[in-house]
């Protein structure tokens, strides 16, 4: 649903609830992304300090500001990346929940962005439909290969 349907099938004073409701739910997303950011890099360090965290949430909010002013893309290709990125941890989450030994999670995803996401990219904006998928069937297969195997060879706790 979006802001022309709202204003075409209700009565104008509906459009403003709904905007504020739309503006209500990015910025809980962002809040959820900068909270995950800041939980990631301080398991990531081990520090007690917040000096990492706190520029990894600026660099979050920088990356995703620049993002957002790449020219001629569409909301369509933003949520397809968003699609990618989800793919890179889904493996590594469905096999620790079914009981299998993973390790080295964050390589996991690490490895699945970096090559599934660039192939992604290159088939989304050269309109190339073999590199899209192979961009996100890497992303989704990379991350779980790695944690399997990294489960393997983890030090046992």
């Amino acid at each position: 649903m979006n802001l022309e349907l709202v204003a075409a099938f209700f009565p104008a004073w509906a459009l403003l609830p709904f905007a504020l409701m739309m503006v209500s739910n990015l910025l809980s997303t962002v809040d959820g992304n900068i909270c995950a950011t800041a939980s990631l890099t301080t398991d990531m360090t081990d520090s007690k300090s917040m000096a990492v965290p706190r520029i990894a949430m600026l660099a979050n909010l920088a990356l995703g500001i620049l993002i957002a002013n790449i020219p001629d893309i569409t909301i369509t290709n933003l949520f397809l990346f968003y699609g990618t990125l989800r793919a890179s941890t889904f493996a590594p989450t469905v096999l620790s929940l079914s009981g299998r030994r993973v390790g080295w999670i964050a390589q996991a995803v690490a490895a699945s962005l970096f090559l599934g996401l660039p192939l992604f990219a290159w088939g989304t904006f050269g309109d190339i439909l073999a590199l899209r998928i192979a961009g996100s069937l890497t992303a989704l297969l990379a991350s779980g290969v790695v944690a399997l195997i990294g489960g393997r060879y983890a030090k046992r706790a």
